[in-house]
């Protein structure tokens, strides 16, 4: 039965991004109650302090003028300023502070109705597309299944074409991987509102607190107040660099929404079942269907799986420019069970998809060390097997267009600075598996194959012992 979660589910990632702005919304509410009750007593502290300070002027006006009344002199004038710096406090609280506080909070309006016409676009269509697909493999699958035990002449007829099968199934592909980079697109988009409604949020509660406690500091009390301290924790709330987390969600362990490559995608399913083309050509069709082979289809399921297994983890590392020990440890597992092929077929097809390019690659400093511990654990692989020659050649190759910006200083004005392109292959050529004599000895079997080498950092004494190979 097909499994209703997946990810990523825009209705889960509005859902959970509006329930987050609310509280949001909920706690400035709060926030704001508390305010306005401080302001209530800043003014009843003014006007208390103004009262004080008018009765000790009848008090200085009906004494004779002495030392004694000019200290009552400065303490009427110290309650009387006082008074004057509350009631501007106030005003500040009231007419400023929660204000704009109170503006922050109606900031998503205009933009619920677009956001729910997307979601409401894609709630229904996304599930509708993966039961398509679902449903054309699991056709194309028993067409293999029957053309297999037909070539093998186990049933002298078939009930599906293979063929037919397989171009529907194509076509659908096309068709998904088009409607993927819509869904994808849209769901950035409703991030971007999301986290674009934050940021003018915590501008806004920026600027507000900002006005609040620098006014509080100004005023000539018998408080002591760290300005630097205040000030500090004030800027740092505007430069949080945390502020993307509003799009971080916990997700389970669902299956993740990828493109698919066509043509590997066929193959894959293709391969299971041995098929010969010309026997195939040469069998005459007959009437009568035999049974199924569960083994064989469910086989062939787990291979797609395990693809969707190395995409969700490559997404996840590679978006995120994160890779800890526990996803290279299960990474080096899969590899084992699906062999190098497969891993590097999904590693390609995820590093073009999120830089949505087709032959240049560029990556942040961290970006780039993710893609070189990925990279390892296949290129460790075929080292340690001593096979797979020509995907190392293809991984290497690929690498080169991968690249970080390193920032250099001009040799004639060090002021200045350049910028040059540092590529992964720079990180890889260094591996033990361009200097593993039995592979590349196993592999090469002409000159072009050498030369193919020469570009990619072997030892030059095993160039020398292979050319001398070819040349016997």
């Amino acid at each position: 039965m097909l499994n209703s979660k997946f990810e990523p589910d825009i209705v889960q990632i509005t859902e959970q991004l509006s329930k987050r702005l609310n509280e949001k919304k909920k706690s400035i509410q709060e926030f704001l109650n508390i305010l306005e009750q401080r302001a209530e007593i800043e003014d009843v502290y003014s006007k208390s302090l103004e009262k004080i300070g008018n009765e000790l002027s009848i008090i200085v006006e009906n004494t004779q003028q002495d030392s004694f009344t000019d200290i009552m002199q400065y303490v009427r004038n110290y309650l009387l300023i006082s008074s004057e710096q509350s009631k501007e406090l106030y005003q500040q609280l009231k007419n400023n502070v929660v204000l704009e506080l109170q503006n922050t909070i109606s900031l998503d309006q205009g933009w619920i109705n677009e956001v729910n016409k997307i979601q409401s676009k894609h709630s229904r269509e996304v599930r509708r597309n993966i039961e398509e697909l679902h449903a054309l493999q699991d056709d194309y699958n028993q067409a293999l299944y029957e053309e297999k035990f037909y070539l093998e002449g186990k049933i002298t007829s078939k009930k599906r074409n293979h063929e037919k099968s397989e171009t529907n199934l194509k076509q659908f592909i096309l068709y998904y991987n088009q409607y993927l980079d819509t869904y994808f697109q849209d769901i950035a988009y409703i991030q971007d509102i999301f986290l674009n409604i934050e940021i003018d949020r915590r501008k806004l509660v920026q600027d507000a607190g900002m006005k609040l406690f620098m006014y509080e500091i100004s005023l000539i009390r018998n408080l002591q107040y760290d300005i630097s301290g205040i000030t500090q924790k004030i800027e740092q709330y505007k430069s949080n660099s945390k502020q993307s987390e509003l799009l971080i969600i916990q997700t389970n362990d669902r299956p993740l929404l990828s493109k698919l490559n066509v043509e590997n995608y066929i193959l894959s399913l293709k391969q299971q079942y041995n098929l010969d083309e010309n026997q195939r050509k040469k069998k005459q069709l007959a009437d009568g269907l035999n049974g199924s082979d569960q083994k064989k289809v469910d086989f062939i399921q787990a291979n797609s799986l395990d693809y969707l297994k190395y995409n969700k983890m490559f997404e996840q590392a590679l978006r995120f420019s994160e890779i800890n020990d526990d996803i290279i440890k299960q990474l080096i597992n899969l590899i084992q069970k699906t062999k190098a092929q497969q891993y590097y077929d999904a590693l390609i097809s995820t590093i073009q998809k999120i830089s949505n390019q087709k032959n240049d690659y560029s990556v942040t400093p961290l970006g780039y060390q993710t893609c070189l511990k990925l990279s390892d654990i296949l290129l460790d692989y075929c080292n340690n097997l001593n096979t797979n020659a020509q995907i190392v050649i293809n991984l290497l190759k690929f690498s080169k267009n991968i690249y970080k910006m390193l920032s250099v200083q001009d040799q004639e004005n060090v002021e200045i600075q350049e910028y040059i392109k540092f590529s992964l292959f720079e990180g890889l050529k260094n591996h033990k598996v361009l200097q593993n004599k039995n592979l590349w000895n196993d592999y090469v079997r002409s000159k072009e194959q050498i030369d193919e080498l020469i570009g990619l950092n072997c030892d030059e004494s095993l160039l020398q012992q292979l050319n001398t190979k070819i040349n016997c």
